[in-house]
């Protein structure tokens, strides 16, 4: 492949993010060609069928209809609907050597040191303070140790990080997200998924785009500034264009030089990454009854959920399940160790064809969803302003609700407005 192409605008990444600014920008009337270096559109929200007819999110998965206006419209715009998550009522917890099954609400009225900490947490995120340098971990050295157990088994689920790499800003971000309640977003009543997985949605909008506007296979390497022109460069050949958007992962961009060079807190940046370090496992399972939804430590699973199938010919219940794990957490990978670590959790379930996805090793990710380091906030804000003819946009850096798809889409369309 050789492509030679000009362009008004071309958008590097068929994440949302970039699928939406090249979707804007086309009915605007630019010129747009987007480089994807995978062979699919969607990015972290990757959506697959399986054998039982059933579609997992492998990556990105839910909705919070009454927070992700952006998102909300999207689905309404392609015709595409929502089910509820459909959690048990009463999630287990399996923490500090001990198992209840409780709700969140439940477990935190029985526990008053762990609604001290949540208390701490949502007034932090009301006011403005000096939260760049401090980790998560750093945040509840002082308190005591079961209850910092079990607010780390509530908050992995937003974060997906070590709390020893994760900056204390963007776990407050996250509050502010959520109308300051830490809770908000756990709450199973208050959480849908998309109909057909979240990659229906990305798929529908790259349809929508002229042919060829999408080029796959497409790796970046390189992107120059030649005076008032841009060019995007790798195996390719190269795209020239008025204007770039870079709608990729935070954690990929290390792997592209840029000419001339970006400022060195930019490369560091780029070079430390988010700490976002989750990979996502689905299993098979038959059962009486539909597992619950567990928050645990001291195991590799530190959270795990049901999605019901439904009966086989015989009358037998039919899951998938979930869990979720910081990748170095689960160290072998194989289909049986994998199997025996689900009915660790589960041994009244039959286990069957457990599988994983590793976003860290994932060659067009290298890592999971935007989890900021310490220190990391300042460097990514002055990222989303535009540098010359230059935006980076994405789910990692959105003014708000970043590391999710309704972050992704406002960024998406930031960009295209800029651009317009």
């Amino acid at each position: 492949m050789n492509t030679k192409v000009n362009c008004d605008v071309v958008v590097i990444g068929a994440g949302y993010a970039g699928l939406i600014a090249a979707r804007d920008l086309i009915e605007a009337g630019k010129s747009v060609v987007v480089l994807e270096a995978g062979s699919r559109v969607g990015g972290r929200a990757w959506s697959k069928d399986t054998a039982l007819k059933a579609v997992l999110d492998w990556g990105a998965e839910w909705v919070l209809p009454a927070h992700h206006h952006a998102l909300m419209a999207e689905t309404k715009r392609y015709g595409v609907a929502l089910e509820k998550a459909g959690e048990t009522p009463l999630p287990r917890w399996q923490v500090n050597g001990k198992t209840v099954r409780a709700s969140v609400a439940e477990m935190v009225l029985a526990n008053p040191g762990v609604q001290k900490i949540l208390n701490r947490l949502e007034a932090a995120s009301a006011v403005d303070g000096d939260w760049q340098l401090q980790t998560l971990a750093g945040f509840l050295a002082d308190e005591n140790p079961n209850d910092v157990a079990l607010v780390n088994a509530v908050l992995f689920s937003l974060t997906g990080a070590n709390p020893a790499d994760l900056g204390i800003e963007m776990v407050l971000n996250e509050i502010r997200y959520h109308g300051g309640s830490v809770l908000e977003t756990i709450d199973p009543t208050k959480i849908s998924r998309v109909e057909g997985g979240t990659g229906a949605i990305a798929k529908r909008i790259a349809a929508e785009l002229p042919e060829g506007t999408i080029r796959f296979g497409c790796s970046v390497n390189r992107v120059e500034q030649q005076g008032e022109i841009y060019a995007a460069l790798g195996a390719f050949g190269y795209v020239k264009a008025q204007k770039i958007i870079l709608a990729l992962p935070l954690n990929v961009l290390k792997n592209i030089v840029f000419s001339p060079a970006l400022p060195d807190r930019i490369l560091q940046l780029f070079k430390n990454g988010h700490a976002g370090q989750t990979a996502k496992f689905w299993a098979l399972a038959m059962g009486e009854s539909q597992p619950e939804e567990c928050f645990i430590s001291g195991h590799p699973f530190q959270l795990t959920y049901a999605k019901p199938i439904g009966k086989d010919r015989d009358g037998q219940n039919h899951y998938y399940i979930c869990a979720q794990a910081l990748i170095d957490d689960v160290p072998d990978k194989s289909h049986g160790a994998l199997k025996a670590l689900f009915e660790e959790i589960y041994p009244g379930q039959t286990i069957i064809r457990p599988d994983v996805h590793d976003w860290v090793s994932d060659p067009f990710a290298l890592g999971s969803w935007h989890a900021g380091r310490p220190g990391q906030e300042a460097a990514l804000r002055s990222m989303r302003e535009m540098t010359g003819g230059i935006i980076f946009c994405g789910g990692d850096f959105s003014d708000n609700w970043s590391g999710w798809i309704e972050g992704a889409i406002l960024s998406g369309a930031s960009a295209a407005r800029t651009f317009s």
